[in-house]
């Protein structure tokens, strides 16, 4: 789920997608544009180790012993995100405001870039995380959505009811740091995710092929199946130069993590 929670931020980002998480955008986001569900192992290993022999039209087991219902804990919460768009800027009647947003794009992906190579986290990954844990409710601690958001969610527990914030000194200390360590792990986690969403636009997504449709659309017989199909020149123009925002980023990150390690060897 953190992995993956990373990856779909760098697709917002790319698209421009910001009715979700406020990580570039300035809005207080909208928690409830990202689901989590389990994903149940049992059902595909009982599939293929019985050959779906034992299983019968009423969705019970057919007396197999394997209930879904009984191994609700077998498996992995995943984040599924909801009502995704994309949302262009006309470069040509929007240039200042193009501008501003392709200039996010790049030093959101030069922190994260820069973020992975030194072992730290990015600003942009650590308000993520909080918002998840505080908007959406996820229990970063048990690895699953939390019965509800607020203090204690990333495993910082609290005090017995009417104690105090622990139950010893001791205690409290031994929690904080468990909690700190289980925040830093997260983040982590994500930001791996927020590196191979980025890696990925400019892998599947590559220049060449948007200028190949630009072209496209210069030719009249095949305008309407483009437009038909949601592909336009706004679109493609601002595709194309938020994929190279991405590239600028990633190549900015990667030199200065490198030309940092280079000079801690030379100290």
């Amino acid at each position: 789920a953190l992995e993956l929670l990373g990856r779909i931020v760098s697709m917002d980002v790319f698209l421009n997608n910001w009715d979700r998480f406020p990580v570039i955008w300035s809005n207080e986001g909208n928690g409830t544009n990202v689901l989590f569900r389990r994903v149940h192992r049992c059902a595909a290993v009982c599939d293929t180790r019985d050959g779906g022999e034992n299983s019968n039209d009423n969705g019970d087991d057919g007396g197999s012993g394997h209930d879904n219902d009984d191994n609700v804990d077998d498996g992995e919460w995943v984040a599924v995100p909801i009502d995704q768009a994309l949302t262009s800027i006309d470069m040509a009647t929007q240039a200042e405001g193009a501008q501003q947003y392709l200039e996010k794009v790049t030093r959101y992906a030069c922190n994260i870039a820069r973020a992975s190579a030194g072992g730290g986290v990015s600003d942009e990954v650590h308000k993520l995380v909080e918002f998840v844990r505080v908007q959406v409710g996820f229990d970063f601690h048990q690895g699953s959505p939390a019965a509800g958001a607020g203090a204690g969610a990333y495993g910082e527990r609290q005090g017995p009811a009417g104690g105090a914030d622990g139950a010893t000194a001791g205690a409290g200390g031994t929690e904080r740091r468990g909690g700190e360590h289980c925040r830093t792990a997260a983040c982590l986690f994500v930001q791996a995710g927020a590196l191979k969403g980025l890696r990925a636009v400019v892998r599947h997504f590559t220049i060449p092929s948007t200028q190949a449709l630009l072209a496209a659309l210069e030719q009249e017989f095949v305008v309407d199946a483009l437009v038909d199909g949601g592909i336009d020149r706004v679109n493609l123009t601002w595709i194309t130069a938020v994929t190279k925002a991405i590239q600028a980023g990633l190549a900015d990150g990667d030199s200065d993590a490198s030309y940092q390690t280079a000079r801690e060897h030379d100290i």
